[in-house]
């Protein structure tokens, strides 16, 4: 049976998200993941607590529409919202903001493995 998400936990993975941020666009200088063009229901970057990822922790996941032309593209992240400690969600909420923000320079580069490298 799937387990409720709880405000706790997804206030957490918001503050996460927060310090993600500051930490790779502000201090690190890295680009700041794209705007989904309101796919999601506002600008914001979307980040959605699921119950099941298969083996995953979370992921990442490019929103291109149509026929893209950029090398850049905008995303999503998928978290599981029964991760066992809060320095877990801290732990894959950063490292899945790192895709987004990669994928602000390039997805193309994840599709064929080239310029950055994904650790699961």
């Amino acid at each position: 049976m799937a387990s409720p998400t709880t405000q706790t936990y997804a206030q957490n993975a918001s503050n996460y998200a927060e310090y993600a941020y500051q930490k790779q666009c502000v201090e690190m200088n890295w680009l700041v993941p794209p705007t989904d063009d309101n796919r999601g229901g506002d600008y914001k970057y979307d980040i959605y607590l699921v119950n099941s990822l298969g083996s995953l922790r979370g992921e990442t996941f490019y929103e291109i529409t149509g026929n893209w032309q950029y090398e850049w593209a905008p995303s999503f992240i998928e978290i599981i919202n029964t991760l066992p400690t809060d320095n877990d969600l801290k732990m894959v909420v950063a490292h899945e903001f790192n895709h987004a923000c990669q994928f602000a320079y390039s997805y193309r580069n994840s599709l064929n493995d080239g310029g950055f490298i994904s650790i699961r």
